[in-house]
């Protein structure tokens, strides 16, 4: 049984490199991928040093990556509200969604696109 996986996930990854090839949008989900903890895990604390971390590489960064220089080697991804998209979905599933919808934008980075682990 694990043969006929390998050679299932051999496939998919082919196909994949057959439509990066030809410029379309990809989705792949790593199958050894662990699940992402709780958010309520994260302590505010975590948080801000996590921010320290990246304000103290930012200098390398910037040089390191010469796209990042207008934003002085910070990386931050900007967020958006998309009230287009919480209509469409609202009226496709038929329900009202509470709030706003907001989009991470990782795919305007200047370096990294919008790849995830």
């Amino acid at each position: 049984m694990i043969e006929r996986e390998e050679s299932i996930s051999k496939l998919d990854e082919i196909h994949l490199i057959n439509e990066i090839k030809n410029l379309k949008s990809v989705l792949w989900i790593n199958p050894n991928r662990k699940p992402i903890p709780n958010q309520e895990q994260f302590s505010f604390q975590q948080m801000h040093e996590a921010s320290e971390r990246l304000n103290r590489l930012s200098s390398y960064i910037k040089v390191a990556f010469p796209e990042t220089e207008k934003l002085k080697g910070i990386i931050e991804s900007p967020l958006k509200e998309i009230p287009q998209m919480k209509k469409l979905i609202e009226g496709r599933r038929g329900f009202k969604i509470p709030g706003r919808l907001i989009l991470k934008c990782d795919h305007s980075l200047p370096i990294s696109g919008s790849i995830k682990g």
